[in-house]
């Protein structure tokens, strides 16, 4: 049988049919049904269909299942479902298609369904549930292949992260450990402490900005509310930067906008954590000319006012096609940045967290070459002068006196740097490594309040001062953790804990700490 004789019953029987060419494509037999070019006219147009060309879904679908059917070299005919197609008039017709094998030729064959008014019928709803159906798969596979991409940048992201990481972590580390030998092969110098100090305070910093970002991510970050002196505030932060910034030979101002509130109520700890961040990147990247952070109000009513802090500067700028991704996690521009400027990436992401929870937002605006202005917006609440906690004064009262401490702490570096500052406050300390220990000393000496790591082997801190509060011993507890999450007082608290300090402690924050829980008691 040659080709006319196939095109001639094709014809007659009005079906389109086409063969599977070696290439893949699909290759018209014969005369073209009338139908073809209403509702295919893709096929009908180019006489050869490839594989993978914009075509009816449903075919396409059926066209993977005749190429195994091919491919096997079954004897027989494939068929497929019918399914409806629609012209550009809006006209519906169900159609259905057969592969089938030919003398070793592929041939698929497409031909209008017959059926009756009542299964035609059947056939469209079926139809338009089919094209629907397809319509949302065609959507997920576009939805999955975005979320693909999103997963490749954001793992893309995460290992340059990490790279920048093992860096900046590794960088003070260095700084500790080479400053340490040069110690202690010669008599030791300040300036050589003050280099550990500052290389101790980089590492911190890091461990800090990954602790946040575990916090805000876990939804535990907690915000202590207090009233506050914002002018002063903004004051102190320039100040603290006023040297860095001399050194770079930049001039760092203030403005503060006279209807500024002077006093307001919300955390100054992370209202001074995002505008430090962005002063501290402003200056990195600005060799000439002059940063500059403005304040000024937006909104107002009875009791709350919205501020919108700016620091402009006169940097290196920002390309306009790496605005968007400033603000995510792990990021930074690119990997040039990091190793010509340093830094994790986490600083702004960070920062824009925290702008949203004191109820604002923050954003951009830059010129490449010519420098940025970064701002965010926060609400708080208006405070009052009279509203304002005096700072303490070292009155006859605060004096505090020498007391008998307990310090229960595994560590053997953390026992000698606690028992140093209580030494240095003027205390008396005993020291034991768990819980156990602390309940034996207990019985056998009279103390004024216990200083009680919270992680301790054989019997941990909060377990022991359970056991203390069962047996009714009125003793004040103060927690010594490295745990910060939202949640941990709470849980420290409730054990019956009087106060708790986050490691690692500093001087000033232990002799507040005593103090506190000593006139508690006393009260």
């Amino acid at each position: 049988m040659n080709n006319c004789t196939f095109a001639e019953i094709f014809s007659v029987l009005d079906i389109a049919a086409m063969e599977r060419l070696d290439n893949g494509a699909f290759q018209l037999i014969g005369t073209a049904p009338k139908w073809l070019n209403r509702f295919f006219p893709e096929i009908a147009d180019k006489k050869q269909y490839m594989a993978g060309d914009e075509i009816s879904s449903f075919l396409q679908h059926f066209m993977v299942d005749a190429q195994y059917f091919w491919n096997a070299k079954t004897f027989g005919r494939l068929k497929s479902e019918p399914w409806v197609e629609t012209d550009e008039a809006g006209n519906e017709c169900p159609f259905e298609a057969t592969a089938i094998h030919v003398w070793e030729r592929k041939i698929l064959l497409i031909q209008i369904a017959s059926y009756s008014y009542e299964e035609k019928q059947v056939i469209i709803q079926k139809g338009r549930e089919l094209a629907l159906a397809h319509h949302r798969l065609a959507q997920a596979e576009a939805e999955l292949k975005k979320a693909k991409e999103a997963a490749e940048r954001a793992s893309q992201a995460k290992s340059e992260f990490l790279a920048n990481m093992s860096h900046e972590i590794r960088t003070p580390l260095a700084g500790i450990i080479g400053i340490t030998d040069m110690a202690l092969g010669t008599a030791p110098r300040r300036e050589h402490l003050e280099m550990i100090a500052q290389s101790a305070q980089s590492l911190l910093g890091i461990v800090n900005d990954i602790l946040d970002l575990s916090k805000i991510e876990a939804q535990k970050l907690e915000f202590y509310i207090e009233d506050f002196d914002l002018h002063t505030l903004m004051e102190k932060i320039i100040s603290d930067f006023l040297l860095r910034a001399e050194k770079k030979g930049l001039e760092l101002n203030l403005s503060i906008l006279p209807d500024v509130p002077r006093y307001v109520n919300g955390d100054a700890g992370r209202l001074r954590q995002v505008v430090v961040n962005l002063i501290g990147n402003a200056i990195k990247f600005t060799h000439q000319g002059e940063i500059v952070l403005k304040i000024k109000k937006i909104d107002e009513n009875t009791d709350s006012a919205v501020l919108l802090f700016s620091v402009k500067d006169t940097g290196i700028g920002i390309p306009k096609n790496k605005l968007t991704e400033l603000f995510h996690n792990f990021n930074q521009l690119d990997s040039s940045y990091s190793k010509k400027y340093g830094g994790t990436g986490l600083g702004l992401a960070i920062s824009k967290k925290l702008s949203e929870m004191m109820g604002g937002t923050i954003g951009v605006q830059s010129k490449e070459n010519q420098g940025s202005t970064f701002y965010f917006t926060a609400k708080f609440r208006i405070a009052s002068e009279k509203r304002m906690t005096a700072p303490e004064e070292d009155h006859g009262e605060n004096i505090q006196a020498r007391l008998n401490i307990l310090l229960a702490e595994d560590n053997a570096f953390n026992q000698k740097i606690m028992s140093y500052f209580l030494a240095k406050a003027g205390h008396d300390a005993v020291i034991v490594s768990n819980g156990k220990e602390v309940l034996e000393a207990l019985k056998i000496q009279q103390f004024d309040l216990i200083l009680m790591d919270v992680q301790m082997p054989e019997m941990d801190g909060i377990e022991t001062t359970k056991a203390i509060r069962s047996a009714e011993n009125p003793i004040p507890i103060i927690a010594l953790t490295a745990y910060a999450m939202k949640g941990d007082r709470e849980r420290f608290l409730d054990a019956g804990m009087d106060d708790y300090l986050s490691k690692p402690v500093k001087l000033e924050d232990l002799s507040k700490a005593i103090r506190r829980v000593s006139q508690l008691s006393r009260k």
